[in-house]
């Protein structure tokens, strides 16, 4: 799926901006591109502020998870957690030894 999605994208992208110049013009053209792009920008660094600040309230209120950073898979959990956290880590790490070490 992700394979005809990729390639789809591929060959209507183009087309579309082909008729889209070919119609309007390339000024035209270029400025809409040019806003849609910045728009997408914006839109991710604004998804990005909100992660930060969601895995920092985390941190500050004791949880520390920090899910949508990823740091649990470093040990971040234990810097703001608590015994019950690093408990949780604990059997995570012994069930992926248990996991490998069996074949």
């Amino acid at each position: 799926m992700w394979t005809f999605s990729f390639y789809v994208g591929n060959f209507v992208g183009p087309t579309a901006a082909g008729f889209v110049v070919e119609s309007e013009g390339f000024r035209f053209a270029s400025t809409v591109f040019c806003a849609l792009y910045a728009t997408m920008a914006a839109l991710d660094a604004v998804d990005v502020c909100i992660k930060v600040s969601q895995g920092k309230e985390d941190q500050k209120n004791g949880g520390g998870s920090g899910e949508g950073l990823g740091k649990e898979a470093v040990g971040g959990s234990l810097l703001g957690g608590g015994e019950k956290e690093a408990l949780l880590l604990r059997d995570r790490m012994r069930m992926r030894s248990k996991n490998t070490n069996g074949y």
